[in-house]
């Protein structure tokens, strides 16, 4: 059975889906045992790990690894288990992953091999002896660990180097030049140096880019690959501060910032056009009223529909978060938050209340929600605006995902006009539109978002040109993604869907070949070039 069915193979879920099968057919194919799965958000990247730890578990003699925040570490125990039926450990700490490396040592006979779950604070602290000998490790999030003189780069490498196979999951593997893709591929490389790495992709991207992306990356994006997913409804409510609290705000900031840096000012800015409660905490100042908020307002007017019963209300602040607790009342709502803050072990059970209430609002920051699946929610409320259209569609991408049952799902932007935020937007809007078709689709998020050219708002033009140049150079590492293309797409419809059961994969474990997931002979021919050309390159500037 080949292309890309959607008919579900087991309880947990999980459904046949050609493309991400094709990491595997990578790894077997490419002979440096190594993949970078730079899909779009939302498009299961976990998925497309968990095919390739099936395969090294069964295949290869020792243990499995998934390093990832600690935050991720209940997610991956989750998708494991109900998807490919994975009973994982948790390695929280040296002494667990001491008894790990003891264990593979003296573990024999059993055919499927352990799988652990490190949290990444551990790279800083365990030492390149502390690993066992694993079959597979699958760095989430690996543009993380992509800057070289960050000590856990090196620890990345240290786990990578006792590895049969090497993944990294990224939806973003470029955010601010090429050097960030250097970086996670030479985590993905460890026996080559970091300067080989670096030499050779330099050189491939520019004279044989797709002898690079097609041999060690993936990039299917949701668009591209024309499966469900739900249609996006953008509305944009705008709303006005009024000009005494803007005053206020800019001598407030002026007298508060004149020894600080301009990303602090930033910050400020941000946070007065946040909430004007936490604002005013931050500067340590009592609120001097208690007028009406014009944005709370707003916010109880989107919540208090009625077609949307599960809303996400994203903000950049914890103090808007706690300042939105103790202000918002929608009468028959039940309310819940989630920030940076809220212990780890907390979250599972909110994101469970908050799922099993007939109509619930989670309030919660960007980093809050890192890792969640939230696709029983059908609407995002955008409270703090950013410029940067990759946060807004991190965000997004929490409902708007693989599993998400409604046809539409509802993006509110609540706008705060003459925002440092609005006033970036307008100046780069005109270049958002040249990557309008990437990964990332901001022109549909911010389209509704009016410009604003008032000379006095709640920004500096000091602060405006630091985040215009922030928001160039964001612009070309987006292009610099779009143009991770290959020639995937036109293997799909041979796919063997089978293998997309993971009982096939372990059965067929111990011989399989690329041609028994891909029977494209001319992909796996021309991955075979490309391989050849990328070792070539690597070993010339060894």
């Amino acid at each position: 059975m080949t292309g890309s069915g959607t008919k579900s193979v087991n309880e947990g879920g999980l459904r046949p889906a050609s493309y991400q099968l094709v990491p595997l057919a990578k790894v077997l194919v490419n002979h440096l045992n190594a993949v970078l799965v730079a899909d779009g958000v939302g498009t299961g990247k976990t998925i497309s790990a968990g095919y390739i730890i099936r395969y090294a578990m069964s295949k290869f003699s020792g243990p499995c690894l998934v390093i990832c925040s600690p935050t991720l570490l209940p997610k991956w125990t989750l998708e494991l288990k109900s998807k490919f039926a994975i009973t994982t450990s948790p390695i929280r700490s040296v002494e667990d992953l001491e008894t790990a490396k003891d264990e593979s040592v003296h573990r024999t006979g059993a055919r499927d091999k352990p799988v652990y779950i490190m949290s990444n604070s551990l790279l800083y602290r365990a030492k390149k002896d502390s690993y066992p000998e694993l079959s597979s490790v699958v760095f989430d999030e690996i543009h993380t660990y992509r800057n070289v003189e960050a000590r856990w780069h090196q620890g990345c490498k240290n786990v990578a180097g006792t590895a049969v196979i090497r993944v990294g999951l990224t939806a973003t593997p470029i955010n601010n030049s090429l050097d960030d893709l250097s970086g996670e591929l030479a985590i993905l490389l460890p026996k080559y140096s970091n300067e080989a790495v670096f030499a050779s992709v330099s050189e491939l991207w520019t004279s044989h880019r797709q002898a690079l992306t097609n041999t060690l990356c993936t990039r299917f994006l949701k668009e591209r690959l024309g499966i469900h997913f739900a249609k996006r409804v953008v509305h944009s409510s705008s709303i006005s501060y009024p000009d005494s609290y803007v005053r206020k705000v800019r001598q407030a900031i002026k007298q508060r910032s004149s020894g600080d840096s301009i990303l602090e000012q930033i910050t400020y800015y941000r946070l007065a056009a946040s909430s004007p409660r936490a604002f005013w905490s931050s500067v340590g100042v009592k609120d001097v009223s208690e007028q009406s908020d014009p944005k709370l307002e707003a916010l109880v007017r989107v919540l208090s529909e009625k077609e949307v019963t599960h809303w996400l209300v994203f903000c950049e602040f914890v103090g808007t978060v706690d300042s939105l607790l103790e202000k918002l009342v929608v009468p028959d709502v039940e309310v819940y938050t989630m920030t940076g803050e809220t212990p780890i072990f907390e979250r599972e059970a909110i994101v469970e209340s908050f799922r099993n209430t007939s109509k619930g609002i989670l309030i919660m920051t960007s980093v809050g929600s890192e890792g969640l699946d939230l696709q029983f929610c059908e609407g995002i409320v955008n409270y703090d605006l950013h410029w940067n259209p990759m946060r807004l569609e991190q965000r997004i991408g929490r409902i708007d995902r693989v599993g998400q049952q409604k046809d539409h799902v509802r993006i509110v932007n609540i706008h705060v006009a003459n925002s440092i935020d609005s006033r970036v937007l307008s100046v780069i809007n005109k270049k958002l539109e040249i990557i309008a078709n990437s990964v990332f689709a901001p022109s549909e998020i911010v389209s509704a978002i009016p410009g604003t050219r008032e000379p006095f708002g709640l920004y500096s033009e000091e602060a405006i040109a630091q985040e215009v140049a922030a928001g160039s150079s964001l612009i070309e590492s987006l292009k610099m993604n779009q143009s991770i293309e290959s020639i995937d797409y036109g293997a799909l419809s041979s796919v063997n869907l089978s293998f997309c059961d993971p009982s096939v994969l372990r059965k067929e474990a111990e011989r399989l070949q690329p041609q028994s997931i891909v029977a494209a002979k001319d992909w796996i021919k021309r991955m075979e070039g490309d391989s050849t050309k990328c070792q070539q390159t690597l070993k010339y500037y060894s």
